[in-house]
């Protein structure tokens, strides 16, 4: 269980603990990282062994919290800015069946304000499970006037040798040298560190991989498991760039808490929102009275090798995002371009792992290798036959393994095809194995719609009815969860759409504007906005917590039955009364594209998880998977006998499912477009049809008055939700149990 610990000095830390063995602690002077610890019990986190625990001196290593300012422009104000060296509060500690979250609390003080004149709130959250840790910081301005600020986390990863690690995913980056001083750009895919190395890479896209440096990956030569690093971040609403920070001071710039000869066991590679380039210096970004700014980061240890090779094909291995090679026998054609371009390459995993088909299922499976393993402590394995999505799990579990590969993962006529499309599709798949995630939303929840006006949540396990939301004067049309599971939004024929409190079932907000029924309502992807698609013709973006309308987009000649985000919060895309899809910027509302490919209307859209490609549904039988690069359709799905009323992805944009008018929703390959399954069941046909966030289940309504759900996998119905009076017109899977940091904080 995790909960309130004692550190170094005796200062209180907090610690996170998870069943599968993971961990972390936070101190909760500066709200400092110091551990974070994988279920194989290796340290990931370095912390100076000349670290000061005084309360006093912000604690060298770990993850050090900069605001307000990186650096010190200002003189009259610490470098880093005053958030590291303060005493936090701890405001919450969670453990439940995902993992488990601390939420620490930094408010403005008489201290703060005497280096710094601005109201403001700082929520740092860390979340632990098996499969990674993530951090949040976010900014709240509670004062009556905008500020500029600058944030980062100061992360030092441990490693085994500076020189023997390259950061990856900076390519092409422009960034300030403030060693040489003056604007490089990042030439190489790759970012090693030889000396005293001290940049900020600010915009622009990794050459290699074509990511934004939101992913960035820890690539060890040595052959050790990469630690891969996903950063975001937020303003107001607004996913901005993330600015990346890569510093190592070597023994020439090492402070005295930093004994030299540590310096070889880190590397500090932070994220944050630092500003814009103005010629040769940063201009820091502004944060509105009101407003909030969040900088997010998941670290990822990958205990998976992605391909083993034939010759000449580990380029395209890497470009479909392979981060090292397996090469049975060293093939030196495909060592020579690995060295050149810098890729982890081996025969096995390490010269210190045995790649073993003899710990195969016939031969005793992963208790066999338990037993042969006993006695040789020394020794890791590389299991590689006999693996499949039944024993993976049994596998992995076992701290003598490293790896897991075989034909179930790669099948070799795949291989042989080159088709590495379909290989993307397995890797996603086993990565769902892996984390654990497939089947998790079976013990969870379901919120509907019906013309009976009222909208209710079901437990899935049981079908009972836990909640009826009654308010509406006439048919509810949609309904749709916060990301946060904190509120629901349901939107009406009344010419309203209401905020909800999921836990009380208290109506929070009223949204009033639209002269006509309201048939949509999505949330922004950090739930502070409410987007609501009308028969009057327009579209309004809400505040989440006030229902205030923010701004309107009045720009359609036709009746618009879908409007949502974009996963990344930069786009918005609408469906009306016609074949287009319109797609939007979300902060100006100023059309950038238009995808004209259907033959008649359409009537659901969504984005895919990574805000690459749209699906549509429309009323000439068919759904489009559409490139945005491209704006030309990249997949047909036709195999309905009736309209499709609704089609969506799965979340890892690998499957499809779609709902039709001839009583059926069925599951499809994204990749190829081939059928997968058919959900037969309901008495009437279908309005619309949806993945469960772990992509386990799938949920359809129908104007038979019932919902269901299905097992994804293989189509078989576990639950019908009975009980409205009327036809069911939406249905959506409670996505969690991560509490809303704005309910629990008043006035966020």
């Amino acid at each position: 269980m995790s909960g309130p610990g004692k550190g170094q000095g005796d200062l209180d830390t907090v610690e996170l603990r998870h069943g599968s063995g993971a961990s972390a602690q936070i101190y909760l002077f500066g709200a400092t990282l110091t551990s974070y610890k994988t279920p194989d019990g290796v340290e990931r986190i370095f912390v100076s062994p000349g670290a000061i625990f005084d309360g006093k001196k912000a604690i060298r290593g770990g993850v050090p919290l900069v605001f307000p300012q990186f650096g010190q422009p200002d003189k009259a104000m610490a470098q880093h800015g005053f958030a590291r060296s303060s005493h936090w509060s701890l405001a919450s500690l969670e453990d439940n069946a995902e993992g488990s979250t601390a939420l620490l609390v930094l408010k403005d003080s008489e201290a703060t304000r005497a280096v710094w004149n601005h109201a403001f709130m700082l929520e740092f959250v860390v979340s632990l499970t098996a499969a990674s840790l993530k951090m949040t910081l976010r900014v709240k301005n509670t004062g009556d006037a905008p500020f500029t600020f600058q944030t980062l986390l100061h992360t030092y990863f441990r490693i085994p040798d500076i020189e023997q690690v390259t950061v990856r995913g900076l390519g092409g980056r422009t960034y300030l040298d403030k060693v040489k001083g003056g604007k490089e750009a990042q030439l190489g895919p790759d970012v090693e560190l030889p000396a005293f190395t001290d940049r900020v890479y600010i915009g622009g896209k990794d050459v290699v991989s074509g990511n934004a440096a939101k992913d960035v990956t820890i690539v060890h030569k040595n052959g050790a498991a990469p630690c891969a690093i996903c950063n975001e971040g937020f303003i107001a609403g607004v996913a901005k760039p993330i600015e990346i920070v890569v510093w190592n001071p070597y023994a020439e710039k090492s402070p005295g808490d930093l004994p030299p000869p540590a310096f070889k066991e880190f590397v500090c590679v932070e994220p944050g929102l630092i500003g814009q380039m103005k010629d040769d210096f940063v201009e820091m970004h502004e944060l509105p009275a009101g407003a909030d700014a969040r900088s997010f980061r998941t670290l990822e240890i990958l205990l998976l090798s992605t391909l083993t090779l034939p010759e000449h094909w580990q380029r395209q291995a890497v470009r479909a995002g392979a981060k090292f090679i397996v090469t049975l026998g060293l093939n030196m054609e495909v060592v020579d371009w690995c060295l050149d371009h810098a890729i982890p390459v081996s025969d096995t995993w390490s010269p210190v792992t045995i790649r073993s088909g003899a710990c195969k299922q016939a031969n005793g499976g992963p208790a066999g290798l338990k037993a042969v393993s006993a006695p040789y402590p020394h020794l890791t394995f590389y299991p590689t036959g006999g693996v499949s999505e039944k024993n993976l799990q049994d596998y992995l579990a076992l701290k003598q393994v490293v790896a897991v590969g075989g034909s179930w993962i790669v099948p070799q006529d795949v291989v042989a095809s080159g088709n590495f499309e379909l290989l993307k599709t397995l890797a996603h798949s086993t990565l769902q194995v892996v984390r654990g995630t497939v089947g998790l939303a079976s013990s969870g929840k379901v919120a509907t719609a019906s013309i009976d006006h009222t909208a209710r949540l079901w437990n899935i396990g049981t079908g009972e009815c836990l909640m009826s939301f009654l308010g509406h004067e006439d048919q509810v049309m949609c309904v749709a969860f916060s990301p946060d599971g904190e509120l629901l939004a349901t939107a009406s024929t009344d010419k309203t759409a209401k905020l909800w409190h999921c836990e009380s079932g208290q109506c929070m907000a009223t949204c009033v504007g639209h002269s006509g029924p309201v048939y949509s309502a999505f949330f922004s992807p950090d739930g502070y906005n409410l987007l609501t698609a009308s028969h009057d013709r327009s579209v309004k973006i809400w505040d989440s917590t006030t229902g205030g309308c923010e701004k309107t987009l009045a720009k359609f000649e036709r009746t618009i039955h879908s409007a949502v985000y974009s996963p990344n919060g930069e786009m918005i895309a609408t469906a009306t009364d016609d074949s287009e899809v319109i797609i939007w910027n979300a902060a100006t509302l100023q059309q950038v594209q238009k995808i004209s490919s259907h033959e008649k209307k359409v009537f659901s859209v969504q984005f895919s998880h990574d805000s690459t490609l749209l699906l549509t549904a429309s009323m000439d039988g068919s759904a489009r998977i559409s490139d945005l690069q491209t704006g030309k359709d990249k997949i047909v799905i036709t195999g309905h006998t009736d309209w499709l009323r609704c089609a969506a992805f799965s979340p890892d944009s690998l499957k499809v499912v779609t709902a039709s008018g001839d009583g059926k929703a069925m599951t499809w390959s994204a990749v190829s477009g081939k059928p997968l399954l058919t959900l037969s069941g309901h008495q009437d046909w279908l309005r619309m049809a949806a993945f469960s966030k772990d992509g386990g289940l799938i949920v359809t309504a129908s104007k038979d008055g019932t919902a269901k759900v299905w097992r994804a996998d293989n189509g078989e119905c576990i639950r019908t939700l009975d009980g409205h009076r009327a036809w069911v017109r939406w249905a959506a899977f409670f996505p969690g149990r991560n509490r809303r940091l704005s309910v629990e904080f008043g006035g966020l």
